[in-house]
């Protein structure tokens, strides 16, 4: 009798071990969504409409969002009348934009945590490149960017759905900008976009 309520003790450890371990998996799985943004993209456009200027770049991180800052642009539209329109501009150089920039606050997170940025447009590019820069380089147009990989994730296969572009966010402050194409039958051309990221200072 003894030893059929020590198994049975045993037993009962073994089953709140378990299930300790399944609501902490539960737990891990649910904060894995803290990674991906809460809000929806901005409203899409069919993929046949002319563009007379870049579209809007929205960055989202989490439950932020934010309208990255709209730079260096050349772009070149057809007219109705079958005449072309050409628009070059000027932006100041991320690191020389940081009155005007928008930032995205960052929240606390592991060394070994990721954390993604989306990039959404109401018509996507066919081309995305992004480079960062450490925040201390601000002020200094001349400094050596890196890379940053673009991700890009397909909602469906549906031709009218706009693709999300993904890119991972540093640990730290970084600024970064987003350089994009479209070339399409009516209009092509290449647009430079910036933000930075602010880390708490109480970071695990």
């Amino acid at each position: 009798m003894k030893k059929i309520r020590v198994m049975i003790g045993l037993l009962c450890a073994v089953v709140l071990l378990v299930s300790f371990g399944l609501v902490d998996y539960i737990l891990n799985l649910k904060s894995a969504d803290d990674f991906l943004p809460e809000t929806e993209p901005a409203e899409t456009i069919p993929q046949n409409t002319t563009l007379k200027e870049p579209p809007t770049l929205t960055v989202g991180c989490g439950l932020k969002e934010a309208n990255a800052l709209r730079g260096t642009t050349s772009w070149t539209y057809q007219n109705a009348d079958g005449t072309v329109t050409g628009i070059e501009a000027d932006g100041m150089h991320p690191l020389q934009a940081k009155k005007h920039m928008p930032s995205i606050p960052l929240k606390n997170r592991t060394i070994e945590s990721r954390l993604d940025a989306h990039l959404f447009w109401s018509i996507s590019p066919d081309d995305v490149a992004v480079r960062c820069w450490h925040e201390t380089d601000w002020g200094e147009p001349g400094a050596e960017s890196e890379e940053i990989p673009v991700n890009i994730l397909m909602v469906d296969s549906n031709i009218e759905t706009a693709p999300i572009f993904c890119i991972p966010l540093k640990n730290g402050n970084y600024i970064y900008e987003i350089i994009a194409e479209w070339n399409r039958e009516t209009y092509h051309g290449r647009t430079h976009y910036s933000f930075y990221t602010v880390q708490p200072s109480s970071v695990k």
